[in-house]
């Protein structure tokens, strides 16, 4: 059909998936940050490349449908990995509750901001929304979920590699 066509076409906006890629970048990065800020908080001494090699594969891990939240699974990985670069089972696990914590009270400030609106400005952006870019925004939330899985293949494929020259 010609619908699917158009929608195959508008994938290919190279422009639009440079943003994206940018964008998905950051947030890795930043998430990265968070769980090294958490760590320097704890008095951890620990170069932030350890970070930047791990947290990815640890954020893969919670975002399986495996457990609640991604509680368990997170943690458990958390403490085996960051066990070969010297850190004690304890610290790491309270790492990763201390950037959840983080990422869970600025979620809480903007679910305050939200419920403080009296839905008067909520109103008018879903308003615009529906009217105007409901079809965009849908076709950059599918591009910024496919940009942040590449992010994150790249980062699993280059730990594997890693590992097979480890083992070799």
């Amino acid at each position: 059909p010609i619908w699917m066509l158009e929608r195959f076409r508008s994938f290919r906006i190279w422009n639009l998936w440079g943003k994206l890629f940018v964008l998905s970048t950051i947030t890795q990065v930043l998430r990265v940050l968070v769980h090294y800020f958490c760590g320097i908080a704890l008095g951890l001494d620990i170069a932030v490349s350890w970070y930047f090699f791990y947290i990815p594969l640890v954020a893969l891990v919670s975002a399986l449908p495996i457990s609640i939240g991604g509680f368990g699974p997170r943690e458990l990985l958390a403490q085996s990995l960051f066990a070969k670069a010297g850190v004690p089972v304890l610290e790491s696990v309270i790492v990763q509750l201390l950037a959840y914590l983080a990422g869970l009270i600025v979620s809480l400030l903007g679910a305050i901001f939200f419920l403080l609106d009296n839905g008067k400005k909520i109103e008018k952006i879903i308003f615009y929304l529906q009217s105007h870019v409901s079809q965009r925004l849908a076709k950059v939330a599918i591009e910024i979920e496919t940009c942040n899985s590449v992010l994150m293949f790249f980062f699993v494929s280059g730990h594997f590699c890693l590992f097979l020259d480890n083992i070799c």
